[in-house]
């Protein structure tokens, strides 16, 4: 397990940062597998690697870039963009998986979007939809591994966060909206299972999140979410559904990572589409 990453830790990293960069961002967007699109269409790009900054790894997954793009939207909007993230199975403590975000906090990030390529669980969702989440169940904190746990640095936020609204309403009122208008009838609004991974589910895993009322099954995503919260931070997320659960047990294997990767890369222009509407109404 790494070293755990404290709040003077970020300091160093957001110094060093914004000691490379002229773009001061308002919105942070964490891009899942296959989902770094919205760097295409970022105007006056500043880029910097994970490796570079101090205290931070490179990322193991290969779908993953490993930086942050720094700039500016069409619209004016200055963002920071994660592309690529680090997840539990990596064997990371918590405090790296979520030290970006918290990165993003102290730079002056007050929106953060993430993004994610999941299962589809619920038998109504196609391969190619795109899920704005509503809410989540996530295992690794049943089991004690949220990002909050450990002693409790008042600089990032109180104890005991309320997350009763975690994945803000309001903003997932405007993304679905925004849908509407893009005329995107493949968005749909449901939840998200969040669990460790590496291996992918068996059929009886997936059995028991659909009958619990899961929509759609990840590795990431829900840790992240609640340190935005913790921090202060709106949060909204997205799903691209790149796989289905097909409930039946002579299926040998229903899903693979290349396979993950493509269909997620060939709806990267919707989900940046939208990312760019939502983010210019904000």
């Amino acid at each position: 397990m790494s070293k755990k990453i404290v709040y003077e830790d970020i300091q160093e990293m957001v110094e060093f940062v914004q000691s490379k960069m002229t773009i001061r961002p308002t919105v942070g967007i964490v891009c899942g597998t296959g989902l770094g699109g919205i760097n295409e269409v970022i105007n006056d790009k500043e880029i910097v690697k994970f490796s570079d900054i101090p205290n931070l790894p490179q990322t193991t997954v290969t779908s993953h870039a490993g930086q942050f793009v720094l700039g500016r939207l069409p619209c004016g909007k200055e963002v920071m963009v994660q592309q690529g993230r680090y997840h539990f199975y990596e064997g990371h403590d918590q405090s790296i998986i979520v030290a970006p975000i918290r990165m993003m906090k102290l730079m002056g990030v007050e929106t953060l979007i993430l993004t994610n390529a999941a299962g589809g669980l619920n038998q109504s969702y196609s391969i190619g939809d795109i899920m704005v989440i509503k809410d989540h169940i996530y295992f690794p904190g049943f089991a004690g591994n949220s990002p909050l746990v450990g002693p409790n640095d008042k600089r990032f936020g109180e104890r005991f966060p309320p997350i009763y609204n975690l994945y803000d309403r309001e903003l997932r009122k405007k993304m679905l909206k925004c849908a509407e208008q893009l005329g995107m009838d493949f968005v749909r609004h449901g939840i998200y299972a969040s669990v460790a991974g590496p291996h992918y589910e068996t059929i009886f895993d997936m059995r028991f999140l659909l009958k619990n009322g899961c929509d759609a099954v990840g590795m990431s995503t829900s840790g992240e979410a609640i340190c935005g919260a913790h921090i202060g931070l709106k949060v909204v997320a997205m799903s691209g559904v790149s796989n289905k659960f097909v409930d039946s047990e002579e299926v040998e294997n229903f899903v693979d990572g290349d396979e993950v990767t493509q269909v997620v890369n060939n709806g990267v222009s919707y989900v940046s589409k939208l990312l760019e509407r939502f983010i210019s109404e904000l």
